[in-house]
């Protein structure tokens, strides 16, 4: 987004229909997660996309305020259809993300052009349930 609200915790793009939130990587105070997750919030429902990638490459401790956002994208998302794929994920995100059963819900890719791509080789399945709901 280039109107400034998302800045310390998040950057954002849409990219064919896929919004794309790198999470940089310091580490942030509560309220200034919890503010642009909101706002980050807001952007997904006011542009709908057609799925979320969160790139966690930068990320070296991956916490529960964090991943709170990301369920709350995810639950904005899924009843459409949307997908929530990380990419970038380090190997202590993962293990929380496996911990928290999160894996078995979100795709894990290890970069944002592998999680574009898995979107684009499911495409022509998604279209059809987009059509039909």
């Amino acid at each position: 987004m280039t109107d400034g609200r998302l800045r310390r915790v998040f950057d954002v793009e849409m990219r064919d229909a896929v919004c794309l939130c790198h999470v940089r990587g310091q580490r942030h105070r509560y309220y200034e997660l919890h503010e642009e997750g909101n706002v980050l919030l807001r952007y997904v429902q006011d542009n709908r996309p057609a799925h979320v990638v969160v790139d966690l490459g930068d990320v070296e401790m991956l916490n529960s305020n964090l991943v709170g956002v990301m369920v709350r994208i995810y639950r904005s998302i899924e009843p459409y259809g949307g997908r929530l794929i990380v990419c970038g994920a380090r190997p202590q995100a993962q293990q929380v993300l496996s911990s928290m059963r999160l894996a078995n819900l979100w795709e894990l890719a290890e970069t944002v052009p592998a999680a574009l791509e898995g979107l684009k080789a499911s495409r022509p399945s998604e279209t059809i349930r987009d059509e039909r709901g």
